[in-house]
């Protein structure tokens, strides 16, 4: 499994502009290899929009970039609405169905991203659940996903595996969730 994490930075002028933009990307549900997508603005910084894409594999996504992705973008003008952006691309072994990912995406109303180093001495192997620690790309830096009904974080064990954590909480836009 792929997953695509982007934060983006939108000045208060812009968000109206981006928040429709974003809504454009509802084609992706007809892409092959797509499970699904949600998004929401942070309630820490009001100007962070946070987008949360899962694709079956690698294959799936590099399609997907090849092909369709800037006709999308292009289209939706969502490239002039936004200071910066940042992405960061994501991969694991779960063994999860689409269906219980889609129907967790479908009811989530808060999506909880736990971001920080990895504590030395943790293995990533340990941690390889749903909703579980996923090493980023360069491997020392590590993200815990939480799909919440509330605003407030789950009990869970994954958060000691990180240190210098950052906490962020996006309140689902249903206009933006693509399943």
């Amino acid at each position: 499994m792929l997953i695509k994490w982007i934060v983006c930075t939108v000045p208060e002028r812009n968000k109206e502009d981006f928040a429709q933009a974003q809504s454009q990307w509802k084609k992706l549900r007809y892409i092959d290899g797509f499970i699904g997508q949600i998004g929401g603005w942070s309630s820490q910084d009001k100007s962070q929009a946070g987008i949360l894409t899962f694709w079956k594999d690698r294959d799936s996504y590099q399609f997907f970039m090849e092909h369709v992705h800037d006709k999308i973008f292009n289209q939706s003008g969502q490239g002039d609405t936004y200071d910066n952006i940042t992405i960061e691309i994501l991969e694991n072994n779960w063994d999860i169905s689409d269906f219980y990912l889609t129907n967790e995406l479908q009811h989530t109303t808060y999506l909880h991203i736990l971001q920080g180093e990895v504590i030395q001495g943790d293995k990533l192997g340990n941690y390889q659940a749903w909703g579980g620690l996923i090493p980023a790309e360069n491997n020392s830096m590590g993200i815990v996903i939480s799909f919440d009904k509330d605003e407030r974080l789950k009990e869970n064990y994954l958060t000691e595996a990180l240190q210098n954590r950052d906490e962020l909480i996006f309140p689902i836009n249903q206009e933006w969730k693509v399943v």
